[in-house]
């Protein structure tokens, strides 16, 4: 049994038996609860590298005769010495085992397929569905198992594991008649749209309108008749529902190519995903979220084939890429004028990239692909693979960018392009990002470049514990901005990453000391750009990052990071927590009180993330985590009920130097049907002087009292606009 680090595959032959039978039914949005039973420590160990890659000449041709004195492998431009070098098949294998009187392992020769079905419309499903029987007409080679799955509201599995054809053409047929969620026409349909809006918001420049899709009668050219300021509104609506398009799109194919690569992480062999979709949706705000199932995917040997169903295009991708990238320069909702840094925007550039990073390639654009797809199952069924000690063992979160190169001339070598070298934290590898913090909490001294609040907000009661809104916030004038003049806009770049260990205080009273174990992560990489005329404005103001976070009742400690990207600093916060009760066992209970630095309101109830304690029927929160309000700003804040059976009063009684100069009754409104209240409010500053208040909320039921406290910094001068996410 070979057991490479954190950066290849691991390869456990007693397990891997039970494992291929697994149906990888995961559902995308869940988050696992902390179990400190199960949490495994930071660990680095010796890492093998395993690598499989397929030659062909300029013919296409297998080639299958290489000696290992041909075969040269550069990791980071440094070669590296081979460890082993094999031509893998499941008959030559087994036929060359038999002949020497060896045991033969089929595991170790195990070729698993995957052939994902995501959302698409109904012709694509129809071509889908001949691509995939076509697919399977190939013959399924030795040793070769084969399941069907289905991407839509959660990765689902269709068919198990199998090597018989007859289940697997079934499966297909079935997968290629289910309804899908369809990014790809809903897309192009708001791209239209916004691209005939756009046009007729400005008269004089309405004759460079150039269509999405050339030649299609549907394309209307630009909006007439409907008035320059409605059709600025139009347009503002369908800009905000294409944002919330591709983060809904986005994050479920994400997630469920991220379970299928993870639950294959522990097979020995080669793992192939034949990924039959319209085109790759990344989330426009997490670029990061493409390389990290690339990183993955190439740690666990898992080669991506993507087949773009909808055949020859007449789509102009580029130009729908350009509309969509500027249709979200802009967007109100984001909280200004600030856009990543990279949108990803074009779906089928995004499946290309995911196939040719991990080994495959990608199918698109045409009306026949027997061919490439028959050149698929060729490369399932024999490679060869490689294994090799990196020269460099130290994991410092880098790329390791791997480079196969064959001394015989004329041939095409297909292989993966790299990995990261991260450290695993609780059996998942750490991104990039994640490693530059993880490494900011573990410095000591602890870096403090810049003045960072960090808070975990209570802002809810649940089955399963409390949910928390873990927020960061940072002056913006305190992070590097980088002028990109040839678009005149500034760029800046956050990361966060908050560890939260659990206390446990078992064997305490025998003179032990208490144990602090991690049993939650959050992270999030967040670029900006904004117009470089607004820098002054913007520098006065914040960035403020949220993130949701359900933790079940216990006491922890949260250790905090915030990373400046471009300027390679870092501020750390620490933080105890006492969690309380979950919603089964609170009758009667209040959230954190929140001060609120704005409130960005829905463009449609479908915009809606109930997972996001702050993101209320009101809006989507910004919290202000300093509770400083200037003249021109109403003070305004945010809190929850929960647990209410009975009539509620609420007061809240401003001091200043113990004096109460405020006494304001709150008309709260009625209850939802769980039995919750949620509160925003304003504090009318008509009489208040400058200065420092004490603000306390008090709450009366049924006989039971609660309060909060907390501070009000009034101030003269006027507020500024902050960055939100």
């Amino acid at each position: 049994m070979a057991v490479p680090g954190g950066n290849s595959p691991v390869w456990i032959n007693g397990l891997a038996a039970l494992a291929i039978m697994v149906a990888f039914s995961t559902p995308i949005h869940s988050q696992p609860k902390p179990n400190a039973d199960r949490i495994q420590p930071l660990h680095a160990e010796t890492q093998e590298v395993l690598l499989d890659f397929v030659a062909r000449d300029k013919h296409e041709k297998l080639i299958t005769d290489l000696r290992p004195d041909e075969v040269q492998i550069y990791e980071g431009g440094v070669l590296q010495h081979l460890n082993s070098f094999r031509y893998r098949t499941g008959n030559l294998e087994a036929e060359s085992a038999r002949k020497k009187g060896n045991a033969y392992d089929p595991l170790r020769e195990l070729n698993l397929v995957s052939i994902v079905f995501d959302g698409m419309s109904a012709e694509s499903r129809r071509r889908a569905t001949e691509y995939a029987l076509d697919f399977l007409n190939e013959g399924i080679g030795p040793n070769t198992w084969t399941g069907v799955f289905t991407l839509n509201y959660r990765l689902s599995v269709i068919q198990p594991y199998t090597k018989e054809l007859s289940l697997l053409r079934a499966a297909v047929r079935r997968a290629g008649t289910d309804q899908y969620q369809t990014f790809a026409k809903d897309n192009v349909q708001l791209l239209k749209r916004m691209n005939s809006l756009q046009a007729g918001t400005n008269s004089a420049t309405a004759w460079q309108y150039q269509p999405v899709s050339p030649g299609s009668a549907e394309e209307q050219g630009p909006a007439t008749g409907i008035g320059k300021e409605a059709a600025k509104v139009l347009l503002a609506i369908q800009k905000a529902l294409l944002r919330g398009l591709y983060q809904q799109a986005g994050g479920r194919s994400i997630d469920g190519l991220r379970t299928l690569v993870r639950s294959q992480a522990l097979l020995p062999g080669r793992k192939t995903v034949l990924y039959v979709c319209e085109g790759l949706v990344i989330p426009p705000e997490q670029p990061e979220l493409l390389r990290s199932v690339v990183s993955e995917a190439n740690q666990a040997n898992v080669s991506f084939y993507t087949l773009d169903a909808r055949g020859l295009q007449m789509i102009n991708n580029d130009r729908a890429a350009r509309l969509a990238t500027s249709a979200m320069d802009d967007d109100p909702s984001s909280g200004g004028n600030d856009i990543p840094l990279s949108l990803r925007t074009d779906p089928q550039a995004n499946a290309r990239e995911l196939a040719a990073a991990t080994g495959g390639f990608a199918m698109d654009n045409s009306n026949d692909l027997r061919g490439p797809l028959q050149r698929v199952m060729e490369d399932v069924r024999a490679h060869y693979e490689v294994t090799y000690t990196p020269e460099s063992q130290t994991l410092d979160g880098r790329f390791r960018s791997i480079d196969v190169k064959v001394l015989r001339p004329g041939l095409r070598v297909q292989s993966r392009k790299g990995y990261y070298a991260v450290p695993l934290l609780n059996g998942e590898p750490l991104t990039v990002y994640e490693m530059a913090a993880l490494r900011a909490l573990n410095a000591r001294p602890a870096p403090h470049a810049f003045d960072l609040h960090f808070s975990a907000l209570d802002l809810g009661r649940t089955p399963e514990g409390v949910q928390y809104a873990m927020t960061f916030s940072v002056p913006t004038n305190a992070v590097r901005f980088e002028r990109d003049v040839s678009i005149d806009r500034l760029r800046l770049r956050v990361a966060c990453l908050a560890l939260v260990k659990q206390i446990s205080t078992s064997g305490v009273e025998n003179g032990g000391a208490p144990i602090e174990t991690v049993v939650a992560k959050v992270s999030k990489d967040v670029p900006y750009s904004i117009p470089a005329k607004q820098q002054a404005e913007f520098e006065a103001g914040t960035i403020t990052v949220t993130i949701p976070l359900v933790l079940p009742t216990g006491r922890y400690h949260v250790e905090a990071a915030l990373i400046d990207v471009q300027a390679s600093t870092a501020s750390v916060k620490r933080i105890s927590l006492m969690v309380g009760e979950s919603l089964q066992q609170s009758s009667f209970a209040v959230s954190d009180f929140v001060w609120v630095r704005s409130v960005h309101p829905h463009a449609s109830s479908e915009a809606f993330d109930d997972t996001n304690p702050l993101d209320t029927t009101y809006g989507l929160i910004t919290p202000n985590l300093t509770g400083s309000f200037s003249a021109r700003q109403l003070p305004t804040f945010f809190f929850r009920i929960f647990g209410v059976s009975k009539p509620v009063t609420a007061r809240m009684l401003i001091s200043k130097n113990s004096t109460l100069v405020r006494n304001i009754a709150l008309t709260l409104p009625p209850p939802t049907a769980p039995g919750t209240i949620a509160f925003l409010g304003q504090i009318p500053v008509r009489g208040l002087e400058p200065g420092q208040y004490e603000v306390e909320l008090a709450i009366q039921s049924g006989g039971l009292e609660t309060s909060r406290l907390t501070e009000l910094v009034f101030f003269g001068s006027e507020g500024n606009p902050s960055l939100t996410r």
